[in-house]
């Protein structure tokens, strides 16, 4: 499950990839659109903007803007700029550092395996998702 943070920022982002090539978004605007809180959202696009992924300009005609195509943004990659690693998905959910009864060890376990294999298919996901795509 993605952060608060996370999907505020996909949300803003879908915002400015459709508008990508025009010119700078203000935050409020953003913020009415997409029902974000304000200050949250200046938090968020600061952290981008410090990533590469926006520009942004002050002042009357200013706002925030992509600094790169839409089609070269990969959703993976904003999720872990913004809540690091993508987490595992574990057998046991209820209680990771303990195993289930009768586990024969990670290495070994069926379920742990396929939970893996279920992470990977996750990141997979994520990894081959443009914002372009995202945002149509």
């Amino acid at each position: 499950m993605f952060s608060n943070k996370s999907t505020y920022a996909l949300r803003a982002l879908a915002v400015l990839a459709k508008k990508y090539g025009k010119e700078p978004v203000l935050i409020g605007e953003i913020s009415r659109l997409e029902k974000i809180p304000q200050k949250f959202l200046e938090l968020i696009l600061l952290e981008l903007k410090q990533n590469g992924y926006l520009e942004s300009k002050k002042g009357i005609h200013g706002g925030y803007w992509l600094a790169k195509p839409p089609d070269e943004i990969i959703i993976g990659n904003i999720i872990r700029i913004l809540d690091g690693p993508l987490p595992g998905i574990r057998c046991n959910q209820t209680n990771p550092n303990r195993p289930c009864e009768g586990c024969p060890g990670k290495d070994e376990c069926r379920v742990n395996s396929l939970m893996n294999n279920v992470t990977n298919a996750v990141s997979h996901v994520l990894d081959n998702y443009s914002l372009s795509e995202f945002a149509a």
